[in-house]
């Protein structure tokens, strides 16, 4: 079976590239009688400083033929005429491609590429409940300070999601939230609307112990991630500032640097905050970190926190939380709400609420049987959702598509 995938390819930034290079990796690592052969349409390396060659995969061809920016579909449809794919497997997300042009373009290289090649699948990896998109998603998510926009912007989000379904023979979301979404908001046929739970990484070694390490006096709480407004850091600096003054244990590390789809520097507003509420000695921005500095930080962590006003997509962060077995406090909303199990592989605790995240973190990090029970079944539960699993699901549904008609 011959596989085009189109879409971002690391070392650009963003939980896509990242994405469709671990689940390309986990198809191509599977025994040679059933994985698929795969070429990957993706974007230009630009100014990214690390190497292409490192990004490689052995047995896969990586094509680096578009840029994000209106042109982008003439590009790809150039150098895929003359070809012939079993699957065309397309990577969304709303401006994966570019800004305003390419956003609303997508549909037409749905039509063109089902057109060409006859069986597309298109994987959305967010879909936004038309019941959100009002003035504060818009600021929340800096997308414009203008409340005129709202209505053109809900518009041009339902035309742009309802053509994608329509045009697609099949389309991909993360979770039941999102599929629930696609259906009610923007009349998907449920028919064609598939779940592929996003892969979760294999843990790094088998849990079996809930003490803390000799000599360690102070608990790490973690932010691991792009900083945006979505994202809620600055609940988590004020329920810090609340638990600081009342114990002298633990530390906040906020490790991520601004998201390169926003023109604010969340960075220095969540450091200014951190200087306001007094707890900067107590609160460690890293910046940007890589691959290579993930490990530590995790290692350390006793409990990582996604305090995320917003959920609309599935988050990688998670993944790497089971890779490390760290307890995971998150808002009780969205793929957030349906990806932990409050109690079992972490707590929720009411979105926006400074209150109970105090209380969410407190209580984890006062009570070692929790931390215990949580780290053993996320363990237990990553080994289920391993990329490998994933995989075979998505090697599925290509040959469901491929051979229905």
């Amino acid at each position: 079976m011959k596989i085009c995938i189109i879409s971002t390819w690391p070392p650009t930034p963003g939980g896509v590239a990242a994405y469709t290079k671990r689940i390309t990796s986990a198809l191509n690592s599977l025994p040679t009688k059933s994985k698929p052969t795969i070429t990957v349409f993706a974007d230009k390396l630009g100014d990214h400083s690390i190497a292409e060659e490192k990004e490689e995969i052995p047995g896969v061809e990586i094509k680096r033929i578009w840029s994000r920016d209106a042109l982008y579909l003439i590009k790809i449809i150039r150098k895929i005429v003359g070809e012939h794919f079993d699957i065309v497997h397309i990577q969304h997300e709303y401006i994966l491609y570019g800004r305003l042009l390419s956003f609303l373009s997508f549909p037409l290289l749905v039509l063109l590429m089902r057109i060409l090649q006859g069986r597309v699948v298109v994987q959305l990896h967010s879909v936004i409940p038309r019941r959100l998109i009002d003035f504060d998603f818009l600021s929340t998510n800096n997308i414009s300070e203008k409340r005129s926009l709202v209505p053109l912007f809900k518009i041009s989000v339902f035309i742009v999601t309802f053509l994608t379904c329509k045009f697609s023979n099949v389309v991909i979301v993360h979770a039941d939230y999102l599929r629930k979404s696609l259906i009610q908001d923007y009349f998907a046929s449920s028919k064609k609307v598939r779940i592929l739970r996003y892969g979760l990484a294999k843990p790094e070694r088998e849990y079996s112990s809930p003490q803390l390490p000799k000599g360690r006096t102070v608990h790490n709480i973690l932010f691991y991630g792009y900083l945006s407004g979505r994202k809620g850091v600055d609940l988590l600096l004020r329920a810090f500032a609340q638990l600081a003054a009342k114990r002298g244990d633990i530390r906040l590390i906020v490790a991520g640097g601004n998201s390169p789809h926003t023109r604010t520097d969340i960075l220095s507003e969540m450091k200014q905050l951190a200087q306001e509420l007094r707890i900067e000695q107590d609160v460690y921005f890293t910046g940007e970190k890589g691959a290579v500095e993930m490990e530590p930080l995790f290692e350390g962590a006793d409990v990582l926190v996604l305090p995320y006003k917003y959920s609309v997509s599935a988050s990688d962060v998670i993944s790497k939380a089971c890779r490390y077995c760290v307890p995971i406090i998150a808002s009780d909303i969205g793929v957030l709400k349906e990806e932990i199990q409050h109690g079992r592989t972490g707590l929720l605790f009411r979105a926006g609420s400074i209150e109970e995240l105090k209380n969410a973190i407190s209580s984890l990090l006062d009570n070692r049987r929790i931390q215990h029970t949580i780290r053993t079944n996320l363990y237990d539960y990553a080994r289920e959702r391993s990329w490998h699993n994933t995989s075979l699901r998505l090697l599925e549904i290509y040959k469901e598509n491929a051979t229905t008609h």
